[in-house]
């Protein structure tokens, strides 16, 4: 598990400090729990398992005081490239393709192919 938390700045950290923060997250469940309707967390297990499903948790009451699990976090799908050839012979992204009177043309050579 790595705990990450979140700083002022809206990026996250990989916390080095865990058993403090996770401390200050078991001693503010008793009120915070009954807000969020679920049974408060009283183990450091507990607050591991919840940060595991890919949940995030107040530490404190600032907005950008948050703790997450950086391992439960899901990789980021990286969709290919469309590479298409265009009638004008330059190679663009499929979605840059326009239509021409004579074909398809990129951008660059878009007024040439139009008269």
């Amino acid at each position: 598990m790595k705990i990450q938390r979140m700083l002022s700045n809206n990026t996250w950290v990989d916390e080095k400090n865990q058993n403090y923060f996770i401390y200050m997250v078991i001693e503010r469940e008793s009120w915070r729990a009954e807000r969020d309707n679920r049974s408060p967390m009283t183990t450091r297990e507990q607050v591991e398992a919840y940060l595991a499903t890919g949940k995030e948790i107040d530490y404190s009451s600032d907005w950008y005081a948050k703790l997450r699990d950086g391992d439960a976090l899901q990789p980021r799908i990286v969709k290919a490239v469309e590479l298409v050839k265009c009638q004008c012979g330059h190679t663009v992204n499929s979605s840059r393709v326009l239509s021409t009177s004579h074909g398809t043309s990129c951008p660059d050579c878009y007024d040439a192919m139009s008269n």
